[in-house]
């Protein structure tokens, strides 16, 4: 038999395993006569095995010998490019396309090329070649849709995905991708309806089901979170994911007695990241130094930032500012890790910008309208509003909306903050009729309740809220500037455009700074109608403060109103990071914790003590 005879059986040999679905005998195969024998044939066929059984490595390998041998071969070139798509390597790749003519193949590794590179605009010019040459490429728009996200456009990264989810309806990934895009730009319902969209085509996939109950935990819907959850638990106890979550949900709605069940049930097959919700509990009870040692034997299979959230609060408690400090960094910079990529735009420069819009426009006092008004409340994050919104949340007949997107989707639809002032009769009333259909969907009876619009960062939102509620009364909650921006450092919060803000001190100081320059300018321009709530006066003697809130805005006072525990009960879950405060009977816990850390916050305090002065505190 000849060398071509012998190389030609070889080749059937391993084609025939191939083709009997013995991927691995037939690479084995391969490598065996390659060990005896370089032939590019059969060093070709072992690429294309390695390929189909995911070892990149291995392809790239073979294929780096093969492009050395043959450097004009068109097709060797791309599949070692396409090979190098599954690498840390993809810097290889464009200097292997670039004496390639363009057509919808290669700009197709070229794009995600750079895509992997960081090279977003370049992702985003290629990949609209690939898609106006092959509209149904499902993947190439779900690749597109991170350019798009990484550059800021949310909503054509949305439009993206829901493409490739048309033409791909069964592929799992594109709505966890979709699902994780709307988590990011806080459209919950969305998520939830994606998420419920995606169960429903694979009820058994345990990511499914992890992110349908974060979803449904999102929108307020304890039943269904726990659930889904409880259902991610038995789909895979190897997974610590949906434990962890399903425990740190029972903890977030004060539900320890059901967290400790859960902490027992799981002992025998959980791993050692249980040891987060065993110190949670801990904490949780008061007993710190049994929260301490669970909290130092988190693994770093943990996120970081909850690693140390937990053990920064447990630090602090226990009187120690600089550890708690230290952690709190260590918390922020884990949360951004994990975050994505940064907005295009911080949050305070909008806020900034809305606030030249305001200056712009001509100097005008809005006169109370003629139609109802909800009732809003304002104050930066961590002022104390969720407190005030519990109390309040007990009047008969009201209906606190916490947190709900209403007036963030009227500025959306409104665009540009300069359009405000503009804003004729015809369109007022339009808005006004979104609000109101909004509300009624999350409110049974909107029209006949006292609805309590609560959102901190309504605060930058007034020129629009004043021009669609003329003289609606306004509660601005006050707290001493360095308690609440060392709070938002504090704070585990999840990260959305604004919130982002926090997780570095001087940044959450100039946002305050920007926020409450926003406030001022409208209060002075708008002649908005205002009652300030002093968080400091709330928490040491609540009845004459809430007294005077009640009247401003009409109602009547009942001693019924300051147990805290009920309201917590009544109102359900709570949507901030204080929810663990709202059950406690009210106190001064948090009241001048500043002082303790006046060493940290020495750098931002030049930014904060006109605020402070302002509103009357000792700095």
């Amino acid at each position: 038999m000849s060398q071509e005879q012998a190389e030609a059986a070889l080749l059937r040999e391993i084609a025939a395993l191939a083709n009997a679905g013995r991927l691995a005998a037939a690479r084995d195969r391969a490598e065996e006569a390659l060990a005896a024998r370089d032939a590019m044939p059969v060093r070709e066929l072992a690429a294309m095995l390695a390929l189909r059984l995911g070892d990149r490595a291995g392809a790239v390998a073979h294929l780096d010998r093969l492009h050395a041998a043959r450097p004009d071969d068109r097709a060797i070139r791309l599949n070692l490019a396409q090979a190098l798509t599954g690498t840390e390597d993809v810097s290889r790749i464009a200097p292997l396309l670039a004496p390639l003519p363009s057509e919808p193949r290669v700009d197709r590794i070229a794009a995600y090329a750079a895509l992997r590179g960081g090279e977003h605009a370049a992702a985003l010019a290629l990949y609209a070649r690939v898609l106006e040459a092959w509209p149904e490429d499902a993947e190439s728009w779900a690749n597109r849709a991170q350019a798009e996200l990484a550059l800021g456009d949310g909503d054509a990264a949305i439009s993206s995905l829901e493409t490739a989810i048309t033409h791909r309806r069964d592929a799992v990934p594109f709505y966890l991708a979709l699902i994780a895009v709307l988590e990011r730009l806080d459209r919950q319902e969305a998520r939830r309806t994606v998420a419920r969209d995606a169960a429903a085509i694979a009820p058994d996939n345990v990511d499914v089901q992890l992110a349908l109950g974060l979803a449904e935990a999102a929108n307020g819907d304890d039943s269904a979170a726990e659930a889904a959850l409880r259902r991610a638990v038995t789909l895979d106890r190897s997974r610590p994911e949906a434990m962890l979550e399903l425990g740190l949900l029972l903890e977030s709605r004060n539900r320890l007695d059901t967290l400790a069940e859960l902490i027992v049930h799981v002992r025998p097959y959980a791993g050692g990241e249980l040891a987060l919700l065993e110190g949670w509990l801990a904490f949780r009870r008061g007993e710190l130094d049994r929260a301490a040692v669970h909290a130092g034997a988190i693994p770093p299979t943990i996120g970081a930032h909850r690693r140390a959230h937990l053990r920064a609060l447990i630090a602090d408690r226990q009187g120690d500012a600089a550890k708690a400090f230290t952690l709190f960094e260590e918390m922020n910079a884990g949360a951004l890790a994990v975050s994505g990529p940064a907005p295009a735009r911080r949050y305070r420069d909008g806020v900034a910008a809305s606030t030249e819009a305001l200056r712009a426009a001509p100097v005008a006092a809005v006169a109370a309208g003629q139609h109802s008004s909800p009732v809003f409340i304002a104050g930066f994050p961590r002022s104390g509003t969720t407190l005030l919104d519990t109390l309040l949340g007990r009047l008969p007949n009201a209906h606190v909306l916490e947190e709900q997107p209403l007036v963030p989707a009227l500025e959306r639809a409104v665009g540009d903050p300069g359009r405000i002032a503009g804003l004729d009769g015809a369109a007022l009333t339009a808005l006004r009729a979104q609000y109101r259909t909004m509300a009624a969907e999350i409110v049974p009876q909107a029209d006949r309740r006292l609805l309590i619009d609560k959102h901190p960062l309504h605060m930058a939102r007034m020129p629009l809220i004043a021009r669609l509620f003329p003289g609606a009364p306004v509660l601005l909650v006050e707290r001493h500037p360095y308690d609440v921006v060392l709070s938002c450092f504090m704070a585990n919060f999840r990260l959305n455009g604004a919130m982002r803000s926090f997780t570095d001190l001087t940044e959450a100081a100039l946002t305050y700074d920007t926020v409450f320059t926003a406030w001022r300018e409208a209060e002075t321009r708008l002649g908005l109608n205002a009652h300030r709530i002093r968080y400091e006066r709330l928490v040491a003697d609540p009845e004459p403060e809430l007294r005077a809130a009640l009247a401003f805005i009409g109602a009547d006072y009942s001693p019924e109103l300051l147990d805290t525990a009920a309201a917590a009960r009544e109102r359900g879950p709570v949507k901030t990071a204080s929810y663990a405060q709202v059950i406690e009977p009210i106190h001064q816990r948090a009241v001048a914790r500043w002082q303790r850390y006046r060493g940290q916050l020495a750098p931002v305090i030049p930014i904060l003590r006109p605020w402070a002065e302002w509103m009357g505190y000792d700095g």
